[in-house]
């Protein structure tokens, strides 16, 4: 929302806003910002979380009295939840963020916003919320072990994570079209058409080395635009039966069966597990030499 649309909230003039009121107008603002290809991002499940906390606690207090002491309390309440020292930093964050907002748009004083900044966050070590280690990547020999059990789309999908690095999403949107494969080195790079950080105006390529491109080359063979890792071209094994081979043209009859590109949430438990383990951004920058 634009400082201009500060106007069309129903705030009272001349009381004092209470928490949840500014809580509900907040969220109306975040079911509209935080949206991606028409999407809610997973930002405004972290939103909700966080200002979960705030409106258990002081929901029914005006903001103006939401101070230092009261943020830190909101913490407290995170660490006894069991949270990690690294998402309560971030929840706390994104609580100062929202009232940023409301000061933004002219609903509250400066001086609330101000308070809050003075709460610093969580160092490792001095406070008694719970450390996580950092997440590396899984062993090649884990990974082999689940390769066994997909269909082979989804593990050539597993393969080329693992030898490039990229996310599972990138995974699930990569087409002929944006993968160029005109390297003097004969490293071909894809720059998917949406990534994560684009908000940021960040531009994303992902290189794709020898073993990647032996993976991807057999995919290539369709129209530009089109997926690559198309779910209607999976090989299916049924848990008591023979292979089932779903061919093109079968699909083409049956099109309500599957769509045509996978996503996070439209592969099996299984295969969301698999398309979790390929190799961290670190390899990316080996994967040229792949």
């Amino acid at each position: 929302m634009q400082q201009g649309d500060a106007s069309v909230l129903s705030m009272r003039s001349n009381a004092l806003v209470l928490i949840n009121e500014l809580i509900l107008q907040y969220w109306l603002y975040c079911q509209k910002y935080f949206v991606k290809n028409g999407s809610p991002t997973s930002e405004q499940a972290c939103i909700r979380s966080a200002l979960r906390f705030v409106r258990t606690m002081f929901g029914g207090e005006p903001v103006e009295d939401f101070g230092p002491l009261k943020l830190k309390a909101v913490r407290e309440s995170m660490i006894d939840a069991g949270l990690a020292r690294s998402t309560i930093n971030q929840h706390v964050g994104r609580i100062k963020r929202f009232i940023a907002w409301a000061v933004e748009n002219e609903l509250l004083g400066v001086e609330v916003y101000q308070r809050l900044l003075t709460v610093r966050g969580l160092l490792k070590g001095r406070s008694s919320a719970r450390e996580t280690e950092p997440v590396g990547p899984v062993p090649r020999e884990q990974v082999d072990q689940i390769l066994t059990l997909l269909s082979p789309v989804v593990r050539s999908m597993v393969e080329f994570q693992w030898h490039t690095g990229c996310r599972p999403t990138e995974v699930c949107l990569v087409r002929p079209v944006d993968i160029d494969r005109n390297g003097e080195d004969g490293t071909w790079v894809y720059t998917p058409q949406f990534h994560k950080t684009e908000h940021h105006g960040q531009m994303r390529r992902i290189f794709i080395g020898t073993k990647a491109q032996a993976i991807l080359r057999p995919f290539l063979d369709r129209p530009q635009d089109t997926f690559c890792f198309d779910p209607r071209e999976a090989v299916f094994r049924k848990r008591d039966g023979p292979k089932i081979v779903a061919s093109r043209e079968s699909f083409a009859r049956r099109p309500k069966q599957r769509r045509s590109r996978y996503d996070k949430d439209s592969v099996s438990a299984r295969d969301r597990t698999s398309l979790s383990i390929g190799g961290d951004s670190s390899m990316v920058a080996q994967s040229a030499s792949a």
